[in-house]
């Protein structure tokens, strides 16, 4: 069986990073296609060009409405695949002019880390689904075609135009179709749910995304999830929301827009370097000289804490072989060397370091 998700997705290469598509109108708001429909579209190309299957950080910036019932060009370049992590980014092209521009990271979420502590969000208080307002168009003020591709029942109270104390948006969201959710769907699930603000301003029709930005951090467990969002910041017709979904009790993935906090505790590194030097001319005092080093390079560094627990995703170690050059001359010294990766072992999913080069220059008084 073909899901529908999956087929209205589907990319065709062409070759050089070039692939077709034909956008469904079937995930349309109003007159344009949501924009997370739009998202998955792009990771669909994105994530074959590396060995990483799974998005875990993406974001988006929305240029210009889609359309859909009409052809489109998902143009990609890889930026950098290591071990642990593919970045790549992508273009969506339709009649010639760019909607939307990506940029993602991707992992592997389907094994563990290694690692027992973890840090969750708290499921809010939520009846079942059978108990849940189906999402209204009528309410919200704009036709939604995107309820033929997916279901989504809205927490009673919170389900009519105004009807909130604050601007917040609670419910459960499934494929209609009966497809289980995946770290694609999850990135789509993020932008599928009502605006905030509707709940407290009433009908606001169509709310067009300017950036997206979504974080998956587990893959979601087969079912409905469910999603919170929020916004506390409208001004000037523009607003910050944010949020997070998952299986209740058990994550799926969030998002969370945040700064950082004075509870995070970075880790302890420990640095190890073993070198070796010669020098191709014996020079006399105060003349040039020149040693040519080679160096070993050891990089240790303990899990960053938050309040107590340990951070997913930090610390670890990296083993580095660095060549060089010394050079001096009187009161002058100038040393240049690159850094390349020769293995590491680091927690979870993080960034695999690329070569480092190094210049420094001295001078003695």
């Amino acid at each position: 069986m073909t899901w529908q998700f999956d087929a209205e997705t589907a990319v065709e290469s062409r070759g050089d990073g070039l692939w077709t598509t034909r956008l469904s109108d079937r995930w349309n708001i109003g007159d344009n296609p949501n924009g997370g429909y739009l998202v998955a579209v792009t990771l669909q190309a994105l994530r074959q060009l590396g060995p990483h299957p799974h998005p875990v950080s993406v974001t988006s910036h929305f240029l210009r409405p889609g359309t859909g019932d009409a052809p489109g060009e998902v143009r990609t370049s890889l930026v950098r695949s290591g071990r642990s992590v593919t970045t790549a980014r992508a273009t969506l092209v339709q009649e010639g002019r760019e909607r939307l521009e990506v940029l993602a990271s991707f992992g592997d979420l389907s094994g563990s880390s290694g690692h027992s502590h973890e840090l969750v969000i708290d499921p809010p208080d939520m009846p079942p689904p059978e108990d849940c307002a189906e999402r209204s168009g009528l309410e919200q003020g704009v036709e939604l075609h995107i309820q033929s591709r997916i279901d989504m029942r809205v927490r009673p109270d919170l389900s009519s135009a105004g009807s909130g104390e604050r601007a917040e948006t609670l419910g459960w969201i499934r494929f209609r179709d009966g497809r289980d959710p995946d770290s694609l769907g999850a990135v789509l699930f993020a932008d599928a749910f009502p605006p905030p603000i509707f709940g407290l301003l009433g009908r606001v029709g169509w709310v067009p995304t300017i950036e997206l930005t979504v974080h998956v951090r587990r893959r979601p467990a087969p079912g409905w999830m469910l999603g919170r969002f929020m916004t506390d910041d409208l001004h000037d017709g523009r607003m910050i929301e944010d949020g997070y979904t998952g299986r209740k009790g058990k994550g799926g993935f969030y998002r969370l827009n945040t700064e950082g906090g004075g509870d995070l505790e970075k880790g302890d590194k420990v640095f190890l370097d073993i070198v070796g030097g010669v020098r191709p001319v014996l020079t006399k005092y105060k003349e040039p000289d020149t040693v040519l080093f080679l160096e070993l390079n050891f990089e240790n560094a303990e899990r960053d804490t938050l309040r107590g627990s340990d951070v997913a995703d930090t610390g670890g170690w990296e083993l580095f072989l660095s060549p060089g050059v010394f050079w001096t001359y009187r009161t002058y010294a100038v040393t240049a060397g690159v850094q390349i990766p020769v293995t590491e072992n680091l927690n979870g999913t993080q960034a695999t370091s690329d070569y480092r080069f190094k210049l420094s220059m001295k001078y003695e008084f």
